[in-house]
């Protein structure tokens, strides 16, 4: 571990070179000093107890070189993410700005997308009023996260602006000789009566580690529809923390949908800071061979009239590992709370393991919440009545499978990513036909 702490140690003193406001200086200089006395967590800690990051914390992961496209061109990047909305999207390799891939065209008035870099200088009272605002200094990732904080997706709509297309973030880590860790961080601001959907795409190849922090902030009656898709290669670490604030009549609604990656951990924490907001959390992991995917959420609810629904599936094949720890919490004066929250499994190998936890913690006593979590395996009358209509037997599985994991897929609104996760979910069932 001395020789990774070391490492981000140096790259830290590189970052100094960099012009930045000072406000943003000490930010980073206050996480700094803060991930040194935190440390990598153990599983010694409740909330990593199943969950050993061990092999990032052994691991000297350095920061990557500057970026340079070296033939790598839109027409190229497009097939590996799978698809291509024609709409707005900014993209990130090594965890840089790369402007020949990114599309800003087709913008309208009150909307601004722009790389973190750039808009400090353009919009620097706006992000000083938002950036680091809503997160926790005291989570370890995020404290490292905001030590390197230099680059990353900043969106913004003016009150009242409605924009329909999809806002593409997409973070892709080219394969190397080296072991690279990159940091991106996002900022996305809707003001009143704001809607927008915002989709980010994680993806790369090779041994390296992401670090992603994603902060929202809802205004008054605005509406955000966020996708995290995270794709990324067999051999690499994913730690990702999105945090929402919601203000009155804030809608907030992620599909958070896990796929790839050796290690992941996604943290979603939601605040419905505010009267008669609303927070939807849907989530599908899918994990064989040696993969553990964990899922961590909290949807706080600090006032009264909040809504929220959560809604986690997982399908588990292989060794593979998956955590899912669900926290409600409804404080005293958020009376009128409806929430419900629900975690399901399917397991399909005997090795495949699932630790699910949903809690919630109350403190009001005019509330209606529900919770419940299942874990089992493909019903097998059901598995016999497909085989008895003249189905084969693992077509039989896979259409019993597929079925499972539609109730999320159902639910997301863009058609292209939709058909992709179809796609993809065919492809894991085929591969499961020989297990």
């Amino acid at each position: 571990m001395r020789d990774a702490l070391k490492q981000y140690d140096s790259d830290f003193s590189r970052l100094k070179a960099i012009p930045q406001p000072l406000w943003l200086q000490k930010i980073r200089q206050a996480a700094f000093r803060r991930f040194g006395e935190l440390g990598f967590p153990t599983t010694d800690q409740e909330a990593w107890r199943f969950t050993n990051v061990e092999p990032i914390a052994l691991t000297p992961f350095q920061s990557a070189p500057p970026y340079h496209p070296n033939g790598l061109t839109p027409e190229k990047l497009d097939p590996l993410t799978c698809w291509s909305f024609g709409s707005p999207r900014l993209v990130f390799v090594d965890g840089q700005f790369a402007p020949e891939l990114s599309s800003l065209k087709e913008l309208i008035n009150g909307l601004v997308i722009s790389p973190l870099s750039t808009a400090l200088s353009t919009h620097g009272p706006l992000l000083e009023r938002h950036l680091n605002q809503y997160v926790s200094s005291e989570h370890p990732f995020v404290a490292l996260n905001s030590s390197f904080l230099t680059e990353g997706a900043f969106i913004h709509l003016s009150p009242g602006v409605h924009f329909e297309k999809p806002i593409q973030i997409i973070c892709y880590s080219k394969k190397s000789d080296h072991r690279t860790v990159t940091h991106p961080r996002h900022l996305i601001v809707l003001e009143e009566r704001a809607h927008a959907t915002v989709v980010e795409t994680y993806l790369g190849k090779g041994h390296y580690f992401t670090n992603a922090v994603t902060e929202v902030f809802s205004g008054e009656n605005s509406f955000l529809d966020h996708y995290k898709l995270q794709r990324e290669g067999r051999e690499a670490f994913h730690v990702g923390l999105l945090q929402s604030y919601q203000e009155r009549g804030g809608c907030f609604v992620s599909h958070s949908l896990s796929l790839g990656g050796l290690l992941t951990r996604n943290e979603i924490n939601a605040l419905l800071a505010r009267e008669g907001a609303e927070c939807v959390l849907d989530g599908l992991y899918v994990a064989d061979q040696q993969q553990q995917i964990d899922n961590q959420t909290c949807i706080d609810h600090a006032e009264p009239h909040g809504t929220s629904g959560e809604l986690y599936k997982g399908i588990l094949k292989g060794n593979s590992k998956a955590v899912f720890n669900g926290r409600i919490v409804v404080r005293a004066n958020a009376q009128k709370t409806r929430a419900k929250q629900s975690n399901k499994n399917l397991l399909l190998s005997d090795d495949a393991q699932i630790n699910t936890r949903p809690l919630l913690e109350i403190h009001a006593d005019d509330v209606k919440c529900n919770h419940g979590a299942t874990v089992g395996r493909l019903d097998e009358n059901q598995v016999f009545y497909l085989k008895s209509r003249g189905i084969s037997e693992p077509l039989a599985r896979g259409l019993l499978t597929t079925a499972f994991a539609n109730e999320i897929v159902d639910r997301i609104k863009i058609n292209p990513l939709k058909a992709f996760l179809n796609h993809y979910l065919m492809e894991h069932l085929e591969q499961q036909a020989d297990v």
